[in-house]
């Protein structure tokens, strides 16, 4: 999967965790 990768990429690089 990697749409997922990229938005857990995205997810920790704006913090919006």
């Amino acid at each position: 999967m990697t749409y997922l990768n990229d938005l857990a990429v995205e997810v920790v690089l704006k913090g919006n965790y």
